[in-house]
């Protein structure tokens, strides 16, 4: 999936690190992170390093490009603060956090993180896309991950991508 940014007046769009302590890129995640059928459910520790001083907000979304239906959204979560610098592990499925962070409707139209889960035997790609935002978006809980791309056309001063795979061990 390819992000456009048109007509930007940042001269660059900067490199974001994003890493985690839950595991690495392209290595595997565990259980921990797999839906409530293979694991814990639990959303997984991530960093955001390396944002402009312009950064206003982060936005990250969540998807496996090997579903059967290409891209199948995990995650929308938005208006992460700057100075908050990333997500903890487990984050409740609140439309709005503590913070402000809000959370969008996943490919189950449910809100908030939904557990990897690819079927038996498989083994899929989970690609964590975080934005740096020049703005605090103007959307709620009900967006999704199509509505969140339009609102941030224009103003994304910054991104980084983290890759981690999972495989269902299970036989059916």
């Amino acid at each position: 999936m390819i992000f456009y940014q048109p007509f930007s007046s940042y001269a660059a769009i900067q490199k974001i690190k994003i890493t985690s302590t839950d595991f690495n890129n392209k290595s595997f995640i565990s259980d921990d992170h797999a839906c409530e059928f293979l694991g814990a459910d639990k959303s997984p520790q991530l960093s955001f390093s390396n944002a402009s001083s312009d950064t206003q907000s982060f936005a990250l979304i969540l998807l496996d490009p090997d579903a059967p239906d290409k891209n199948f959204v995990h995650w929308v979560i938005f208006n992460i603060p700057a100075s908050s610098a990333g997500l903890e592990q487990g984050i409740p499925r609140n439309a709005t956090l503590e913070n402000g962070t809000k959370q969008g409707i996943n490919g189950t139209e449910q809100i908030g993180y939904f557990g990897l889960c690819p079927p038996p035997k498989e083994t899929h790609r989970y690609v964590f896309r975080v934005f740096a935002l020049n703005k605090i978006l103007d959307l709620d809980s009900s967006a999704t991950k199509k509505d969140l791309v339009k609102a941030m056309k224009g103003h994304i001063i910054g991104k980084g991508i983290l890759v981690g795979l999972y495989k269902n061990k299970t036989n059916n």
